[in-house]
């Protein structure tokens, strides 16, 4: 958790270059996306399931982006994986997975340049849908990430990113937290850990 904490903390305190209002350009674009999630391990108390995993797959989806501020971008994403549950190296169970997350860009704009980068932030959640009669679960997720935005047009270019993909599980007692006034209790949540590396086009409206 430590480790989360520090990278949110970093992520907002991450500025961006500033820059006169008559350089920006504000507009919307549509990014269809295209990649792979890598696998990811489930914390599971039997004996017999503790190598359970999510297998990597392809991932593909999309992003509708607004640039509202220079160098603030706010995004709609919808990203969807066709994975399996894994025992070991063996497919046992197919699995669709989808994660619906708002994200935050912070780009570093910099201008007579055509390759801008930028890092990310993600909240929203991931749902499961596994095949046969199993009931499908949604959980809450966030993500942390970077990438690079490449103009090759006034309306076109290229979007690549990477992002680590945290998924909340379950939040099990962690104990209890005590301050001059009052003591609570302290959840320890676990986490499906994913990685997502993507690529796609952007292509621009209203410019």
């Amino acid at each position: 958790m430590s480790t989360r904490g520090t990278f949110l903390a970093a992520l907002a305190l991450a500025a961006v270059l500033p820059i006169s209002q008559a350089e920006a350009r504000e507009h919307i674009y549509i990014s269809p996306m295209a990649g792979y999630t890598t696998s990811g391990g489930l914390e599971m108390e039997d004996p017999l399931l503790r190598n359970v995993n999510v297998g990597p797959s392809f991932t593909w989806g999309g992003q509708i982006g607004f640039v509202a501020h220079p160098g603030f971008t706010f995004e709609a994403s919808y990203m969807q994986q066709e994975a399996h549950l894994r025992n070991g190296s063996q497919d046992i169970l197919g699995l669709q997975v989808g994660q619906l997350h708002g994200n935050f860009l912070f780009e570093k704009l910099r201008y007579g340049t055509k390759m801008n980068p930028y890092f990310l932030l993600g909240l929203g959640a991931t749902f499961f849908n596994p095949e046969g009669d199993f009931e499908g679960k949604t959980n809450f997720s966030f993500s942390l990430g970077a990438g690079i935005k490449i103009d090759t047009s006034d309306k076109l270019g290229i979007k690549i990113q990477g992002k680590y993909n945290p998924t909340t599980l379950s939040s099990d007692f962690g104990g209890v937290w005590c301050d001059p006034f009052y003591c609570y209790e302290v959840a320890d949540p676990e986490y499906l850990d994913q990685g997502e590396f993507t690529a796609g086009l952007m292509y621009k409206l209203g410019q």
